[in-house]
């Protein structure tokens, strides 16, 4: 405190009153601008982390839905090679003991809202079955309106399923399915919190 009156004394000397006024005036307006200017980086970086940590939680509670699938066999003789060749070898949806398939989270975390729908054919024409529930959890299935064998063999079927993560970002997975054989799974990120 002593030190400050010093200062002041000197710049009253120096400058005379209104002078040192200004001046001091002047350093206060400085020294708010730096802070203003400071605070402003402050809060970008944080949004930046706070971003960077709700990606990170997202990754340890993301949901992922897809068939039951049966993984196909390895490759260890010419055979299944010429298999797969033939595409006879390719990943397969896994009815369950009552011979439905069955959408499952693959996923971290619950799958909630999920929405599906299901067409059928090549061209999607045609009334699509529409089902869905509140929440489906990691680890666990949903039995869709699609038996295995006879029903769906030979036939094309495009499964689109929409839901959303606890976070509150929203997920989809398309499936297209020929028969029972998995030909192409699509998991994108459609929207977020």
């Amino acid at each position: 405190m002593v030190t400050i009156c010093k200062v002041w004394d000197c710049l009253q000397l120096c400058m005379g009153t209104q002078s040192a006024q200004n001046w001091i005036s002047l350093f206060g307006l400085v020294v708010s601008v730096a802070t203003l200017i400071t605070l402003i980086v402050y809060v970008r970086a944080t949004k930046g982390i706070e971003r960077a940590a709700n990606e990170q939680s997202e990754g340890l509670s993301k949901p992922s839905l897809t068939l039951r699938a049966v993984v196909p066999r390895s490759l260890t003789t010419g055979e299944n090679f010429l298999e797969i060749l033939n595409r006879k070898l390719l990943t397969r949806a896994e009815p369950n003991a009552r011979g439905y398939l069955e959408m499952v989270n693959i996923g971290n975390g619950p799958a909630l809202r999920v929405q599906y729908e299901i067409r059928e054919g090549s061209p999607q024409s045609g009334k699509p079955w529409i089902g869905g529930a509140a929440y489906i959890r990691a680890g666990e299935a949903l039995t869709l309106p699609l038996q295995s064998g006879n029903p769906i063999k030979d036939k094309q079927q495009k499964i689109t399923c929409s839901y959303a993560s606890l976070s509150g970002n929203k997920y989809e997975s398309v499936i297209d399915l020929y028969g029972d054989e998995i030909q192409n799974y699509a998991f994108t990120r459609i929207g977020g919190a």
